[in-house]
C-alpha cells in the first residue's frame, strides 16, 4: 500500500489560486472519484435488494419465475390509504367487520385477534355514526403512492416493501451526496478510500440490513422520514453553506415539511435544523438586516409551516381534533388506550432504553448465521428502572454491532476541544458536524421515551449517526494523513472495525425480523448454512 495522496485543494481551484493545469487535474480527479463513488452506491443498493428479496433472482422452485423487480411483500397498508385517497376520502376502503364494532370494547386484543385489521385505527364517526379505518402513520408515502396511482391510470398496487427500498435508496443517495459535497468542499485531502468507506456506511450497517428484512408499513414511515429529513439536509447545506441561496432553502423546506409527513416524531430535530440554518444565515447576513435574511426565511419556513397546518387540518377531518393521531383507537396486540393510560411514554424509560440500544449485545448461537439480535438483557432490571408494561423486541447494541459509528464521537470532542479554548466554531465543517450529532439525538430522543424496544426505531438517529461518523473518520485521520506509520496505525483500527461490522450485517441479513430467507429460498439459505457450517 502506497502512501496517501492529498488531493489538490478545491477551494483553491475555485478562488483561481492555482494554475489552470492543476485545476484541469483537479476536475479530472474529482469526476474519476464520482465514478469510483457511484460504483460503491450501486453495489450498496445492489446488496441492500439481494437481501429484501432474499435472493430471489438465484433461484428456487417457489419462486423460479421472479427476478429483483417482483418482490414478496409484508403488506400493502400504504397502497389501502392510496385507495382511500383516489376514492375521495381520508379513511381505508377496507370496511370494519360488522361483528368487531358491535362488541362491548372492539380494542381488546383478546376477543378482536381474528375480526380486527391489525394496527388499524377504528374509529366511530360521531356525526354519521358509521365506522371506519384509519391509519395513523405520516400519510405522504401515501400520497406519493396515490400521484402513482393516477399517473399509471390502471389499477396499480404497490407494497409497503417497495416504498421501504425506494426511501432507502433515496437516503443512501441524499446521505452520498452530502458526504462527496464536504468531501470536495471542505476537507479535499482526505484519503479517496476514507470517502468510500463512508458511503458504504450510509446503506450497509447491520441496522440498516436488519431493518429491510422486514420492510413493513412501519418500515417505510422511518425510512421515509429519513429520506426527506437528510435530503433537507443536504440542500440546507447548499442553501447556508458557502452563500446564501433562497432556492436551496425552499428545497430543504419542502423535504423537512415531507420528513414531517412522513414521521411527526422528527419535528423536535427538524426544528432544531431550522434554528441552526438560522442562526447561520444570520452571521453570514447579519440578524438586524432582516430584508436580506427574509426571503431565505421565508423560502425555508413556509412549506414546513404548510406541512404543519396540513397534519392539522388532517387530523380535524379525521378525528374532528388537529391533535389527535388515533394512536389510541389502534387495533393491536395490546390494547392501546389502557397501555397509554399507564404511560408510554416518560422520562424514566430513557435509561433503559439507552442502555439497549448502545450495550445490548450480539446474540451468539451455535448454528448459521451465528450472530443475531437479542431479545433480552437479563441484567436491565437490576440496574435500570423498567415498566411492568415494558415491551421488548429484538434489538442489539450500535456499540458491539456498529462499532465504526463511534467515530461520531471525534467531531463533538473538536468542537469541545475548541469551545473549551475559546474559540468560534463558526466554520461549516463545524456546523455541519453539530448539526448532524444534535440532529440525531433529537430525532431518537421520542424513541427512547417508550416503555417499547425494538431494532427499528434505531434507524430514527443512525443515518445521520452514520454521516457523523464518516465525517469523524476523516477529521481523525488529517493529522496522520503525511505520516506513513500512524496512518496505518489509524487504517488497521478502521480495517478491524469495518470486518466486524459488515460480518454483523452479513449474519443479520440472513437472520433479521423474520428469518425470510428460510421462508422464501430456502434452497439459496441451505447453500449458505452448508458453507459456513
Amino acid at each position: 500500500m502506497s502512501a496517501p495522496l492529498a488531493i489538490p485543494n478545491a477551494s483553491a481551484a475555485i478562488d483561481g489560486s492555482t494554475s489552470s493545469a492543476t485545476v484541469r487535474t483537479s476536475r479530472a480527479r474529482r469526476w474519476s472519484i464520482r465514478g469510483a463513488v457511484a460504483v460503491v452506491v450501486a453495489l450498496v443498493v445492489l446488496v441492500q435488494v439481494f437481501y429484501t428479496t432474499s435472493g430471489i433472482m438465484w433461484g428456487q422452485s417457489k419462486y423460479k419465475d421472479k427476478t429483483y423487480t417482483a418482490w414478496w411483500g409484508q403488506s400493502h397498508y400504504y397502497n389501502e390509504m392510496a385507495d382511500g385517497f383516489v376514492a375521495g376520502q381520508l379513511s381505508l376502503t377496507i370496511k370494519p367487520n360488522p361483528e368487531l364494532v358491535v362488541m362491548q370494547d372492539p380494542y381488546e386484543p383478546s376477543q378482536n385477534h381474528n375480526k380486527r385489521l391489525h394496527d388499524a385505527v377504528l374509529f366511530k364517526d360521531v356525526s354519521t355514526g358509521e365506522w371506519r379505518y384509519y391509519l395513523y402513520w405520516g400519510p405522504v408515502p401515501g400520497v406519493i403512492v396515490t400521484i402513482a396511482k393516477l399517473i399509471n391510470g390502471q389499477p396499480l398496487l404497490v407494497g409497503d416493501q417497495e416504498l421501504v427500498m425506494l426511501f432507502s435508496f433515496l437516503t443512501v443517495l441524499f446521505s452520498t451526496m452530502l458526504l462527496v459535497w464536504v468531501y470536495e468542499n471542505l476537507m479535499p485531502e482526505t484519503p479517496v478510500v476514507l470517502l468510500l468507506m463512508a458511503v458504504a456506511m450510509t446503506g450497509l450497517l447491520p441496522t440498516h440490513i436488519y431493518f429491510i428484512m422486514r420492510p413493513a408499513v412501519y418500515e417505510a414511515s422511518i425510512m421515509g422520514g429519513q429520506a426527506f429529513l437528510i435530503a433537507g439536509l443536504f440542500f440546507a447545506v447548499l442553501g447556508a453553506g458557502p452563500k446564501v441561496r433562497s432556492l436551496w432553502l425552499l428545497h430543504a423546506g419542502v423535504a423537512w415539511g415531507l420528513a414531517i409527513g412522513c414521521r411527526m416524531s422528527l419535528s423536535p430535530a427538524i426544528a432544531f435544523l431550522c434554528l441552526m440554518v438560522a442562526i447561520r444565515v444570520w452571521a453570514m447576513l447579519g440578524i438586524l438586516k432582516w430584508r436580506a435574511w427574509l426571503p431565505a426565511a421565508l423560502a425555508l419556513g413556509l412549506p414546513m409551516i404548510a406541512a404543519c397546518l396540513g397534519w392539522l387540518v388532517y387530523n380535524q377531518m379525521r378525528f374532528g381534533d388537529p391533535f389527535e393521531t388515533g394512536l389510541r383507537w389502534q387495533l393491536a396486540a395490546v390494547h392501546v388506550s389502557k397501555m397509554l393510560e399507564l404511560g408510554y411514554s416518560s422520562w424514566r424509560n430513557i435509561d433503559a432504553n439507552v442502555t439497549q440500544y448502545l450495550f445490548c449485545p450480539v446474540n451468539v448461537v451455535d448454528t448459521f448465521p451465528f450472530l443475531v439480535g437479542n431479545a433480552s438483557m437479563p441484567e436491565l432490571p437490576l440496574h435500570h428502572y423498567v415498566a411492568p408494561h415494558h415491551a421488548f423486541e429484538v434489538v442489539c447494541g450500535i456499540v458491539y454491532s456498529s462499532p465504526i459509528l463511534l467515530f461520531a464521537l471525534v467531531p463533538l470532542l473538536l468542537v469541545v476541544v475548541e469551545w473549551r479554548k475559546g474559540r468560534a466554531n463558526t466554520n461549516l465543517e463545524k456546523w455541519i458536524s453539530v448539526v448532524l450529532i444534535f440532529t440525531a439525538v433529537l430525532a431518537f430522543f421520542p424513541a427512547i421515551t417508550l416503555a417499547a424496544t425494538t431494532m427499528r426505531y434505531l434507524m430514527d438517529f443512525q443515518p445521520l449517526l452514520a454521516l457523523a461518523a464518516g465525517i469523524g473518520i476523516w477529521q481523525a485521520a488529517r493529522p496522520f494523513v503525511r505520516s506513513r506509520r500512524t496512518y496505518y496505525t489509524l487504517a488497521g483500527v478502521l480495517w478491524v472495525l469495518s470486518a466486524w461490522t459488515l460480518l454483523v450485517a452479513f449474519a443479520f441479513g440472513f437472520g433479521g425480523y423474520a428469518n425470510n430467507f428460510k421462508e422464501h429460498n430456502p434452497k439459496l439459505y441451505q447453500k449458505f448454512e452448508k458453507f459456513f457450517s
